[in-house]
């Protein structure tokens, strides 16, 4: 692929952000990629995250709103001017999403599942308006994530490839 790479993982709580970010950044190589919590509101914090990634070749953003992120994208995108950028939604229907939010090796569970349509719905809701992908200007992909991570992240990289 040869250039600096900015890949923006988005999608409701429980679609496998995390999971296919961790994939991607083996298989882009850990010690080349950087993974971004876009969802960061501490700005302090999110400038010492931004100001470390743009020292890696590769970088990895998650985020399933992200706040002012998502709505005024360009300032942190400044950031990353030199670097070829894309903005994948993983899209899983609430269901897979609750029951990914419940597996044993998860940190925190959703166990109500109520909360769990909940926070896809404002999910679904915010990318009906296109905010981000109009807001920050960047090509937007939609990827099934109801595969399995690695099949996700196959299709990833062949996106990547094919200069999407």
């Amino acid at each position: 692929m040869g250039t600096k790479l900015l890949i923006i993982l988005r999608g409701p709580t429980g679609v496998g952000k995390t999971k296919i970010s961790n994939i991607l950044r083996i298989r882009l190589g850990i010690e080349k990629t950087f993974l971004l919590n876009l969802d960061q509101v501490n700005p302090l914090e999110f400038n010492q995250s931004l100001q470390e990634a743009v020292k890696h070749d590769n970088v990895i953003g998650e985020m399933y709103y992200g706040n002012s992120h998502t709505t005024t994208p360009q300032e942190w995108l400044s950031h990353f001017n030199n670097y070829r950028k894309i903005s994948i939604v993983l899209s899983a229907s609430k269901e897979t999403c609750y029951k990914r939010l419940n597996l044993p090796d998860r940190e925190w569970k959703i166990s109500d599942f109520s909360c769990c349509h909940k926070l896809w719905k404002k999910f679904e809701d915010i990318q009906k308006s296109n905010i981000f992908a109009s807001n920050a200007g960047i090509k937007e992909v939609t990827i099934d994530a109801e595969e399995m991570p690695n099949q996700i992240v196959d299709e990833i990289m062949n996106l990547l490839k094919n200069n999407y």
